[in-house]
């Protein structure tokens, strides 16, 4: 019989990353870890909100959205912009299956509701982000 051991052990994390509060531990007088699922959707909150070309060796990171932003809000923006995501995210971020991303344009508020459903890759819990990006002159 099979089963993950992630699920099972208590006290064992999957996923590390730094946390980008950068809070110091109280205890170590460490920088904080963000592990397993907060750690993913930190990544992926940093792919949505990177432009294009921001990281130096690597210009193709990011979802570099944000151009689009002030273009007028129609299905075809619509679907460019959830396209791109769904690109993007499976590219830069192996950790995840994605399920689907929607975008929905709020125009008397001037935003963008982007909701990416995804799950662990070795776990079948689903999750979901919601991010709101907002337009700024």
């Amino acid at each position: 019989m099979s089963y993950n051991k992630a699920i099972f052990t208590k006290g064992t994390n999957q996923y590390k990353d730094i946390d980008l509060s950068f809070r110091f531990n109280p205890i170590t007088k460490d920088i904080r870890v963000a592990t397993d699922d907060a750690a993913i959707k930190q990544s992926l909150k940093n792919i949505v909100y990177t432009l294009a070309g921001d990281r130096p060796f690597d210009p193709e990171f990011g979802a570099g959205i944000h151009g689009l932003l002030f273009e007028l809000f129609d299905e075809l923006t619509k679907q460019e912009i959830e396209s791109t995501l769904y690109r993007v995210i499976q590219y830069y971020e192996p950790r995840v299956k994605l399920e689907n991303v929607s975008v929905n344009g709020e125009i008397d508020s001037n935003q963008l509701d982007i909701k990416i459903y995804y799950s662990l890759v070795n776990m079948s819990i689903p999750q979901a982000l919601n991010i709101i990006l907002h337009r700024t002159r």
